[in-house]
């Protein structure tokens, strides 16, 4: 269901097919999309895209990979943009969910994710993988999550495309 109507605002025309829920058999991962805006009482925006790694129901990222992802970009991220909130793991292990505040460029959301991920691969250890900081220290691979950021940077020109 792609309901452009929820989104009250001038977006990039390559999101509007995109908004909402999507039909996970006809999608093509990787890809990064918008699935939500919302104003706040204040005026502010709150922006939630989905950054998605893997294909749904046909390939997901192994648990330590996934959990090194989510620490890496969570704590990267926030180096390139400015009103970040939250960067968290799909419960289907194929994408993460991206919140920021304030901030709907695609274009540059596309370039954030990119110097993001490049930080994961010059990453020597996976930030807060440590029992003071995470609930499950011991699941993680910062190999592993290197090499899922390898392969969305190797596939960067297909993350507009979220349709096959």
């Amino acid at each position: 269901m792609n309901d452009a109507s929820k989104v009250d605002l001038a977006i990039d025309e390559r999101l509007r097919g995109t908004l909402g829920e999507v039909d996970h058999r006809i999608v093509a991962a990787p890809y990064i999309r918008l699935i939500n805006s919302i104003e706040g009482a204040h005026g502010d925006r709150v922006w939630l895209w989905d950054v998605r790694f893997t294909q749904p129901n046909t390939e997901h990222i192994p648990p330590a990979a996934v959990h090194s992802l989510e620490h890496m970009i969570a704590v990267f991220v926030q180096r390139h943009l400015p009103g970040f909130i939250n960067f968290g793991c799909m419960g289907c292990q194929t994408g993460f969910y991206l919140s920021a505040m304030n901030y709907g460029d695609y274009d540059g959301m596309l370039d954030i994710l990119q110097k993001t991920l490049e930080d994961c691969l010059q990453a020597k250890e996976v930030p807060l993988a440590n029992v003071e900081q995470c609930g499950w220290a011991a699941n993680h691979t910062l190999e592993g999550a290197q090499k899922y950021a390898r392969m969305m940077l190797e596939n960067r020109a297909k993350w507009t495309k979220v349709y096959r």
